[in-house]
């Protein structure tokens, strides 16, 4: 039984170099992205990142330059800065998870949706020399989510052929 949902698996995955095979360099740029998300969580990881004074310093400072956005400034101060800890540790899962996710290509669309939420609050939080960046992986995030990129070179293709869904 195993045998033959590994089998599969492999075909489905060569199936994508022959049906979405236009979408390799989007591809390509998914692993790299992936590699990047998995790099920026093994960073944060071994530094202070989850030190007690670095994340809530990080959005003191930042929310001293920055207007109130529809709350969102309040929401900050009033429940993440008291669950810094829970929240440093989400931010390393989603990092991890994002990176595994795009270097696999399962559940792209799912994890893109997830990267464009972190970028959107460092985005808010409006840090001068991330935004820029962030505002590019906000796009092609974006592209990764109505592309469908993990159907070429990843898992993702297998379960589309299978059901066809929105996380496919």
């Amino acid at each position: 039984m195993g045998g033959t949902l590994a089998f599969a698996m492999v075909t489905s995955f060569l199936e994508s170099f022959k049906h979405v095979g236009h979408l390799i360099p989007v591809a390509g740029l998914r692993i790299y992205l992936g590699f990047n998300y998995i790099y920026e969580f093994s960073n944060r990881y071994s530094k202070s990142f989850l030190s007690k004074d670095y994340l809530p310093s990080v959005i003191k400072e930042r929310f001293s330059e920055q207007l109130d956005i529809g709350g969102y400034k309040q929401f900050i101060i009033s429940h993440i800065l008291d669950r810094w800890q829970f929240v440093a540790y989400l931010i390393l899962i989603c990092l991890l998870f994002i990176g595994t996710s795009f270097i696999l290509g399962f559940m792209v669309k799912m994890s893109s949706l997830v990267a464009i939420f972190l970028s959107l609050n460092v985005l808010i939080l409006g840090s001068g020399v991330d935004s820029l960046l962030h505002q590019v992986l906000i796009g092609v995030n974006l592209t990764f989510f109505l592309v469908g990129a993990g159907r070429c070179v990843g898992i993702d293709y297998y379960f589309y052929k299978k059901t066809r869904g929105l996380f496919w």
